[in-house]
């Protein structure tokens, strides 16, 4: 007794597996009925019926998707809700720290005085920079660390 097994209306003989067709795919459908689509879940095209990758699986960034927040993000394609507006800074343009794009103000401006530092009263400096390059940054802060805790010597 022979077994048959209709599948999209061409029958197979089933009791003998050289006439069926090849599955070359990883879902365990023969190729010619596998359903081609995306089959990543965390797509935005995802496919629940692919039973084969058709290696056309979009990903779509999301962030901030508004021109005026503090954390807009050009490359997202959907907004998620998490833009902010009230961004702290520095908003003295005349200060070495000011921030473009603050929209409030975080009193924590830095300024290069007159004197009082490593040159003379008329040369402009900044108290601070060790290294005199201009900018208080990271390197005058480990010239400082380089220092502390030694002896000072008499």
């Amino acid at each position: 007794m022979k077994i048959k097994s209709v599948i999209n209306q061409k029958r197979y003989d089933v009791s003998k597996q050289r006439q069926l067709p090849e599955n070359s795919g990883l879902a365990g459908v023969c190729d010619e009925f596998e359903i081609m689509g995306c089959t990543d879940v965390m797509a935005q095209n995802y496919d629940a019926n692919a039973t084969d990758d058709a290696n056309n699986c979009v990903f779509y960034n999301s962030g901030c998707t508004y021109h005026g927040a503090c954390n807009y993000d050009d490359e997202a394609a959907t907004d998620d809700g998490t833009c902010h507006w009230n961004c702290v800074g520095c908003m003295d343009e005349n200060a070495l720290n000011y921030d473009s794009g603050a929209t409030v103000e975080s009193d924590l401006c830095f300024f290069c005085e007159t004197g009082g530092g490593g040159g003379s009263s008329d040369e402009e400096t900044c108290i601070g920079d060790l290294n005199v390059d201009g900018i208080r940054g990271t390197a005058d802060l480990l010239i400082l660390l380089s220092y502390f805790g030694l002896m000072c010597e008499e």
